[in-house]
């Protein structure tokens, strides 16, 4: 994980522990492609964490490690594996990277704010937006909130599977995001290094970045 070793870190883990490994994966891609202070400070993170000491046994074995945490592992043939999905470390350590990572990739801020408008969340709306933007939040849900209502489970089901196919074109500062097949209407401007949703224009955004910042 310190030296961002994809390849190698997959060949340490159980086969099966999908979830909790994409998990990591995209938090060191992240790292890998962002020059943020929060990707630096999740990369100092990793770089401090050490194993304190193990305790093995004739199949299984546990790890400590110096931030509180442990790994759990698996004996694999004449190896020994982690089973990240028995292990206390991955809960610890993805709750970090998300609250460090939040609003680096405008992909995922668009899918947020989209599960935030379905969820009538307006805080959660007003997490992923400028603040101008949040301002606004109160209104747009509860416009939303009547169609959103009649909206049967097959049709809310569908809602969240098309922002699944999220896709977004980003153009410096600001981003464009929009469900495949259909327009990229959703705007995004970055703020201090993360995205926010934005309803502004562009005169408009520059002065609210210039505020926030």
């Amino acid at each position: 994980m310190k030296t961002q070793d994809v390849e190698g870190l997959k060949r340490l883990v159980v086969p099966g522990d999908t979830k909790e490994l994409e998990s990591i994966v995209k938090s060191l891609e992240l790292i890998k492609e962002s020059d943020s202070s929060a990707a630096s400070s999740l990369q100092k993170s990793i770089d401090e964490l050490n194993i304190t000491e193990c305790f093995l046994g004739s199949s299984t074995g546990i790890c400590s490690l110096t931030n509180g945490t442990q790994l759990r592992l698996q004996k694999d043939g004449l190896s020994w594996k982690v089973d990240l999905s028995e292990s206390s470390f991955i809960a610890d350590y993805t709750r970090e990277s998300r609250q460090l990572t939040s609003g680096l990739v405008p992909r995922d801020v668009a899918i947020a704010f989209g599960h935030a408008l379905l969820n009538a969340d307006v805080d959660a709306a007003q997490e992923v937006s400028t603040g101008q933007a949040a301002k606004l939040m109160p209104l747009i849900i509860g416009m939303m909130s009547s169609k959103v209502t009649e909206m049967s489970a097959a049709e809310m089901n569908e809602a969240k599977a098309e922002l699944e196919t999220m896709e977004c074109e980003v153009e410096g500062e600001e981003a464009k995001c929009g469900p495949t097949g259909k327009g990229k209407n959703l705007e995004l401007v970055r703020v201090d290094g993360k995205w926010k949703v934005t309803f502004k224009k562009k005169a408009e955004e520059e002065d609210e970045v210039e505020e926030e910042q």
